[in-house]
């Protein structure tokens, strides 16, 4: 699971880079020759242990997720119950996290920096609560 999302974090913050720089910088002298390529290597470096953190959380998750569903023959009920609740939290965390690797990927911030200032962001939206 971990490794798996440790991929797909990698290339979505390298796409997210990689579009930042075209949007900010496009025809500007700090545009770089390859942004593909300054992007990734921004991602596969100073961000490397960010993606690794925030996969780690979906991989707990799901982690969790796999025991559940390993001992639905036990009692059936509460088991579908409880994989409800937590497939609820992993497409929150998902979600969540979508917007905060973006946020690693456009200012260089740490996952958690990061997150904080995604929930200030979904706060002043309306999406969460006060």
């Amino acid at each position: 699971y971990w490794t798996s999302q440790v991929i797909l974090y990698t290339v979505h913050v390298t796409v997210s880079g990689l579009f930042a720089s075209w949007y900010f910088l496009a025809g500007t002298i700090g545009m770089p020759m390859n942004p593909t390529f300054q992007s990734f290597k921004r991602a596969i470096t100073t961000s490397f242990g960010s993606i690794c953190f925030g996969s780690l959380v979906v991989a707990i998750i799901k982690t969790i997720r796999a025991l559940v569903n390993s001992a639905r023959n036990d009692n059936a009920i509460l088991t579908f119950i409880v994989d409800t609740i937590l497939r609820c939290i992993e497409w929150l965390i998902q979600y969540f996290n979508h917007y905060a690797f973006c946020q690693v990927a456009i200012y260089g911030h740490s996952f958690c920096k990061a997150a904080k200032s995604t929930w200030r962001l979904f706060k002043l939206s309306g999406i969460g609560y006060n």
